[in-house]
This record gives C-alpha cells, sequence and structure tokens, in this order.
C-alpha cells in the first residue's frame, strides 16, 4: 500500500475515534447535568445554613462525584498502557471540571454569587481597624496602599516582624502587613513561617518598588475570623496544598485548566513530621473559576489549607 493510502487509512481511522469520544462526551454532558442537578441542594442548603466550608464539603462531598476506575483498562496491552493512563486523567480531571462548572451555576441560580470568600469565615469590620506595623519607610509606604480604600484605619507601629503578628494574636490589632515576598530573594520563609504556626490569613497584597529596584509584594494579614470581603477585583487564592496521592496530579491539572485557573506561582513547604512537602500555591482566575476549583478540591478530599482570598492593591 502507497504512503499516502496508508495516511488516509490513518486520518480516516482517527476521525472515526475522535466521533466516537465525541458521542461519549455528549452523553457524559447530559450525565453530569443530571448529577450536578441532584447535588446542588445539599451544597445550596449548607450555604443558606452557614455550613459551608471546606472542611464540611469535605464531610459531605457534592454526591455522584464523577469516577473512572483504574480496573477499566485492565485488559489494556503494556505497550498501550500510557496512553490509556493519559487519557483516563485527562477524561477525569475534564469530567471533575464539567462536574463543579455545573453546581456553580446551580449555586448561583440560587442567588448565591459563588465567591472564593465562601470558604473562609468573614467578620463584620469595625472600625476603628487597627493594624501592626513595622516601622521603616517601606512598611509605611505598604500601610497607604493597602489601607487606601478602607475607612477607620489606625496604624500601631511595632519593632519587628514578630511583634507584628504578636499583636494580631494577642488582640491588640486586627491586622498586620508583613512582606510576602521579593524579586530579589522570592518566597520569604520567616513570613511562611508565621504565618501558617499563628494561622494568619491574607486579605490584600500590594507591591512596592524601592530605590535600588527590588520589588516587594506586601500581605495584610489577619485571624481568618478578621478577614475583609473581598472586593470586586479579588483574583487570586493562596493554599497549602498537601498531596499524598501523586497519582491524582494529571486530573488535577487537567480540571485546574478546563477550569480556567492559572497557576500564578508555587514553593515547597517541608513538612516536618515526614520526609514529605507541602506546596504553598497562588492560583489566579475570575472569582467564579476560582470557586469552583476550591469545590473540587474539596469534594475530592485534597489535603490543602486555605491561606488567602485576595486582591492585589495598585499603588496610589
Amino acid at each position: 500500500m502507497a504512503r499516502s493510502e496508508l495516511q488516509s487509512v490513518v486520518k480516516k481511522n482517527m476521525r472515526h475515534v475522535l466521533a466516537d469520544d465525541l458521542s461519549a462526551c455528549e452523553r457524559m454532558s447530559a450525565v453530569l447535568d443530571e448529577a450536578a442537578r441532584l447535588a446542588a441542594p445539599a451544597l445550596v442548603r449548607m450555604l443558606r445554613e452557614e455550613r459551608f466550608s471546606a472542611e464540611e464539603v469535605r464531610r459531605e462531598p457534592p454526591g455522584c462525584l464523577p469516577e473512572l476506575p483504574q480496573a477499566m483498562f485492565a485488559d489494556t496491552p503494556t505497550e498501550n498502557l500510557p496512553l490509556a493512563a493519559a487519557k483516563l486523567s485527562a477524561d477525569m480531571g475534564a469530567y471533575l471540571a464539567a462536574y463543579v462548572v455545573r453546581l456553580t451555576a446551580e449555586v448561583k441560580r440560587a442567588g448565591l454569587y459563588p465567591s472564593p470568600s465562601m470558604f473562609a469565615a468573614r467578620a463584620a469590620r469595625t472600625a476603628p481597624m487597627r493594624v501592626a506595623v513595622p516601622e521603616t519607610a517601606a512598611f509605611r509606604r505598604a500601610m497607604e496602599v493597602l489601607a487606601a480604600r478602607t475607612e477607620g484605619v489606625e496604624a500601631q507601629f511595632v519593632r519587628s516582624f514578630a511583634d507584628a503578628c504578636d499583636a494580631v494574636v494577642g488582640g491588640d490589632c486586627a491586622y498586620c502587613i508583613l512582606p510576602l515576598e521579593n524579586s530579589r530573594d522570592g518566597f520569604l520563609s520567616t513570613t511562611l513561617r508565621m504565618m501558617t504556626e499563628n494561622d494568619l490569613f491574607v486579605t490584600r497584597v500590594c507591591e512596592i518598588a524601592d530605590e535600588s529596584g527590588v520589588v516587594t509584594r506586601f500581605a495584610l494579614l489577619c485571624r481568618e475570623g478578621d478577614a475583609l470581603p473581598d472586593g470586586e477585583d479579588a483574583a487570586q487564592v493562596a493554599l497549602r496544598l498537601s498531596l499524598s496521592d501523586a497519582a491524582a496530579l494529571p486530573a488535577l491539572f487537567t480540571a485546574m485548566a478546563a477550569l480556567g485557573v492559572t497557576l500564578v506561582r508555587t514553593t515547597s513547604q517541608p513538612l516536618g513530621y515526614t520526609d514529605g512537602y507541602a506546596q504553598l500555591c497562588t492560583f489566579g482566575g475570575t472569582k467564579e473559576a476560582l470557586f469552583a476549583w476550591l469545590l473540587l478540591l474539596a469534594a475530592t478530599r485534597q489535603s490543602c489549607i486555605l491561606l488567602g482570598v485576595y486582591e492585589t492593591v495598585t499603588s496610589i
């Protein structure tokens, strides 16, 4: 058979495979619509009863989560296993993403705007809002930028990062300002350690450049119950993500891409009690996409802690 004829046969066979996949996708779409419709009432009830949280969703995940058992490829020839595994992960991720998108739409139809801030406790703000700020020129500038859109802010100047954290933990201040990272040194391990040890939560971020051109990202931190409501521009969430099952990664990355969520930055943090690492990740996207992503992580029982839901405030 001539080469051109072989190419024609291969293309024809590929079209048949793609047509079969398309037909399967259409059938699965109808199944996912029905699954989301059945699962949505429990999710909406959680929200209306103010029981909604990542922990609650993990305990009582929305029913009918898509599941593709590995056993379905038990009879696959060894040489085809890599392709079969890739297809399984891609299908699983796409189905999970489609499912949580449908659940998010059901939440929206119930009159509850799906925001990632729903995964965090949010306390009513009372004036004055006291903020612990290390007393340097850079921190004063960060204070001006971060507080520009909030009324009733009072600065309480302190001597060190530790004093700023202690002011929040001890209740003297509701918030503190600390540097998250800079363009010279990357993530600042001291701040990350203080955040995790004291359960501090990122609620706003700004970028300040010094005279030498080094750009530092400063964060307004608080205990989670004192977090500011996220604004219209909130488009990033910070997570401490620890995946015990590496096999879940391909499906999760597929789902993340399908939802339109981007991984903005990540850094590793030693767990301490084992040889493993947690990933400190920042994800970006629309608020609706980020809500769906957090819902997916909780529903699939991933081990993650929400470190912040925030907007990046531009300099004034």
